[in-house]
């Protein structure tokens, strides 16, 4: 599933492309504005900060790998955005991001997730 949410980027035409889970339902209409601040960056759940993350919302070996693959680190008071649909992806990072994890990696996007 998040393979395909990532692969996207490769047939998608727009800035940005939001994705939804089958559980998601909209409960009022929706527009592009809803998800794009009017400065034109996306909009990201960020309410915890890095040390408030307890399981089951949180995967503390998926952080490690994931700041080894991208070559960052979290410290305390860092606010992290919410993986959860909807999310709004910007395209053009995600087709940046695919040969940075395989290259990290060293397995094409499809062993890795």
């Amino acid at each position: 599933q998040q393979m395909a949410k990532l692969q996207l980027s490769s047939s998608v035409q727009s800035e940005f492309y939001l994705v939804l889970d089958t559980k998601n339902a909209p409960i009022r209409p929706f527009s592009k504005e809803s998800f794009i601040h009017p400065n034109g960056k996306g909009f990201l759940v960020s309410n915890k900060l890095v040390e408030e993350l307890q399981p089951p919302e949180f995967d503390r070996q998926w952080m490690v790998d994931a700041q080894k693959t991208f070559g960052v680190s979290l410290n305390q008071g860092t606010r992290v955005a919410q993986c959860i649909t909807p999310f709004m992806f910007h395209t053009e990072t995600v087709r940046r991001m695919i040969p940075q994890i395989e290259a990290s990696s060293g397995m094409p996007l499809s062993k890795v997730l």
